[in-house]
């Protein structure tokens, strides 16, 4: 029954990312996990950091594209800056904490999606659906940001 794997899912996520002491790799388990349940293809990590964002990690099954350990970011990160913030799928999400789930983002003309373009060019990819979610503790702070891309039914046969 799916329901039943969904929760035995949904309850190891949560004992391994309960059980996790070391911040980035709590992260690091955040994302496996969400693209796990999702069943994406591809997922980006960013975290806050003093009032501003830095990329963590990025993941993608299709081209192989998978940092098995989590490449920690130094000052030269990539980072979003003020003036990338007003089209900024991201730095929307951190500043309006709130799920958005877009069905084709070639479509969605709200953010500047420049990245995902030069992305699917560069690896002969096609990114369809886009979800993005804030990552909140328990006080309702922003702690990061996640993107997951090209989520699949269970089948694996279709995009949702």
């Amino acid at each position: 029954m799916q329901i039943t794997k969904d929760i035995i899912k949904v309850l190891e996520a949560g004992h391994a990312i309960a059980n996790e002491k070391y911040y980035l790799r709590l992260f690091d388990e955040i994302l496996a996990t969400c693209m796990d349940f999702t069943n994406a293809e591809g997922g980006i990590l960013y975290i806050a950091t003093k009032k501003q964002l830095l990329r963590l990690k990025e993941v993608n099954q299709k081209v192989d594209l998978d940092a098995s350990e989590t490449s920690y970011p130094d000052e030269d990160g990539e980072r979003i800056h003020a003036e990338k913030q007003d089209r900024d799928r991201f730095y929307y999400v951190y500043s309006n904490p709130e799920i958005i789930c877009i069905d084709n983002i070639y479509e969605d003309d709200r953010f500047d999606i420049e990245d995902i373009k030069e992305f699917d060019e560069r690896h002969g990819y096609k990114t369809s659906s886009v979800m993005l979610a804030p990552i909140v503790d328990s006080n309702d702070k922003v702690l990061g940001v996640m993107q997951l891309t090209n989520c699949r039914t269970d089948d694996l046969k279709e995009v949702v």
